[in-house]
């Protein structure tokens, strides 16, 4: 892309009106009409075109008092005149406007009413560009009855009212005022502050398997059965109503769609509204609430009627008519200034009025086949090295190097030190630095080749590199932090081998010590076993034997022969119960294996 590719084009997006030179520029920013839109910018009003503006001079309206400093006196004043520019024609509504959950209607510009949009429109309704006031007063008197006093109309349809929330449900159907059905559910299902975090664990697959947790998802999925059973239930009467209001979190909205499925309930029958207000816990009482405030048609006054459609005239960003054609104005130049720096990315500007055309681009010099830079990016792209090296070192006879440009700008203006910082080949990057390759250098995402490095290997280049050579570049500029040494790397590698043999030492005594716990493991388990084998033979002596015994014991015990306390060998710790134990230097023993075992072991 060339310089001349990306036209300029000077705009003022205050008064939205598109300079023809600098001059007509400077010109502009001395007018009044640019100053007023400036003021009108200020207190978030809409631009008005240059031939309101003189009008409004001619009618006598002060506000020629535009040079100068600010103060109170020079402020804008919305008199009934310039608020009636801005809401031409003053008994039509848009579709812009009409977005706004409240509408302030006016049958004859002395009485006005205000009330919910829900009340009048369904959702198919409100981005119909044939809509205007007639409309929407057509459907106030349809769904309202005026009353025999002068107050405001009421609404006299059937509505309802779902309010749906973690662990309670409420749900009320009005015939005009009065509550015809109603019902309301609760669960358990908050877990004290913890049903949030326990929800979301149960997305990602790794659910609490608590007693509490299950009781939590048990009442989940029977509140919401019920709800869904309750709008089933009410089928017959909710297809009959005008409007449906609730107030249903995103991942609970399904509780509606047995219900639509049956009734055939499709986008321009859908009466379903998110209710626009605030709501609280969800009970009768704020059923009865929220109701009462979406379906009350109020009385209002010129003024807020005003100041709504100057409001939603702004949120709606209705564009200002295009500036009329003079001679003082002409019109931009063909062929404009080019913008310097055409690689960055630009700011588009802001106009409805003039559409820029620009030539479909051909192929860049750099992709056709026949140039050396084609065959270096390919030969980046499939991490062929030895090619890369041939062509830069000129040895590649079916390639004609004269054209190669280190420095060159790609797609999104990146350099070969770009693709080469981002190829799983290291040497790229490597060869390309010591040829001189510029690391200051930004592409059009304003990032250099070291912040878009693919591993720590190639950070590590560009500051070997950097070590090597300290005053070839600007090496802040390029975003590199430090150099890296080779006293530096060694120091690392040490500090590496040191913590891998502090590693390796400590995994050899957690191994250790899993072995000597699993030892002592065995060992009580084959001593419980050997007591669970002498209490069942215990179990199976007569009790003549079982006397027998005893005498054994008591008058081991008398005569103080020394041995192990529990009546055990004390070589192999087999129990000596039943049994005649070989006695050896005061030491009982259960064979003579033992004895002799016992014996080599305390010589050795």
């Amino acid at each position: 892309m060339t310089e001349q590719d990306i036209p300029e084009i000077r705009e003022c997006r205050t008064c939205r009106y598109i300079f023809a030179d600098r001059a007509d520029q400077i010109l502009h920013y001395k007018l009044d009409w640019h100053r007023h839109n400036l003021r009108l910018a200020l207190k978030n009003l809409p631009p008005i075109i240059e031939s309101t503006f003189n009008d409004l001079c001619e009618g006598g309206d002060d506000i020629s008092s535009l040079s100068g400093s600010e103060s109170d006196e020079d402020q804008v004043v919305l008199t009934e005149e310039l608020i009636s520019v801005y809401l031409e024609p003053a008994t039509e509504l848009t579709c812009a406007v009409i977005r706004s959950p409240q509408l302030i209607l006016t049958p004859d510009h002395v009485t006005f009413y205000k009330c919910y949009s829900s009340l009048l429109l369904r959702r198919c309704q409100r981005n119909d560009p044939r809509l205007t006031d007639t409309h929407l007063l057509t459907a106030l008197t349809t769904v309202t009855r005026q009353p025999d006093t002068p107050s405001p109309p009421c609404f006299r349809g059937r509505a309802a009212v779902f309010l749906y929330t973690a662990q309670h449900f409420a749900a009320a159907l009005f015939q005009g005022s009065t509550m015809v059905l109603h019902k309301t559910y609760h669960r358990y299902t908050v877990r004290a502050k913890q049903g949030t975090v326990q929800g979301l664990r149960d997305g990602k697959g790794n659910a609490p398997k608590s007693y509490g947790a299950s009781l939590r998802r048990y009442n989940q999925v029977a509140l919401f059965n019920d709800a869904e059973a309750l709008t089933l239930d009410w089928g017959e009467e909710l297809s009959k109503c005008h409007v449906i209001y609730y107030r249903v979190a995103q991942y609970n909205r399904s509780v509606f769609d047995k219900f639509k499925a049956k009734y055939h309930i499709t986008e321009e029958g859908d009466t379903f509204v998110s209710i626009p207000v605030m709501t609280y816990r969800p009970t009768l009482k704020e059923c009865t609430r929220v109701h009462r405030i979406l379906t009350t048609v109020s009385p209002s006054t010129r003024e807020e009627f005003d100041a709504w459609r100057l409001e939603n005239m702004r949120k709606s960003r209705v564009p200002a008519p295009s500036p009329p054609s003079s001679t003082r104005h002409p019109a931009p130049a063909e062929n404009p200034r080019s913008i310097p720096n055409s690689h960055l990315k630009q700011r588009s500007p802001r106009t409805e009025t003039t559409t820029v055309t620009t030539p479909l681009q051909e192929i860049p010099w750099y992709k056709h086949e026949d140039h050396v830079m084609y065959h270096v990016i390919k030969a980046i792209e499939t991490s062929e090295f030895d090619r890369f090296s041939d062509i830069l070192d000129g040895r590649c006879n079916d390639v004609d190097t004269s054209g190669l440009v280190l420095a060159a700008r790609l797609d999104h203006a990146d350099t070969l030190l770009h693709l080469a910082s981002q190829a799983s080949d290291v040497r790229f990057l490597e060869m390309l630095l010591e040829r001189g390759a510029n690391p200051e250098v930004m592409n059009s995402s304003r990032r250099t080749p070291y912040e878009l490095a693919a591993s720590k290997d190639h950070r590590n280049s560009f500051r070997r590199f950097m070590a090597r050579n300290p005053d070839q570049w600007d090496y802040k500029l390029a975003k590199i932090p430090s150099p890296l040494t080779p006293k530096m790397e060694a120091e690392q590698e040490a500090k590496k081998q040191v913590k891998k043999k502090q590693q390796r030492t400590k995994a050899q005594a957690r191994q250790k010590e899993l072995k000597a716990a699993e030892k002592d493991r065995l060992a009580k388990e084959q001593l419980r076993l050997i007591e669970d084998a002498q209490v069942l033979r215990c179990k199976t002596l007569t009790a003549r034997e079982k006397c027998l015994l005893a005498a054994e014991r008591r008058l081991a015990s008398e005569q103080g022969l020394r041995g192990s306390t529990s009546g055990s060998c004390t070589f192999c710790k087999t129990g000596l119960d039943s049994l005649v134990p070989f006695e050896k230097e005061g030491l009982k023993f259960c064979s003579v294996n033992c004895v002799n075992d016992h014996r080599r072991g305390r010589k050795t």
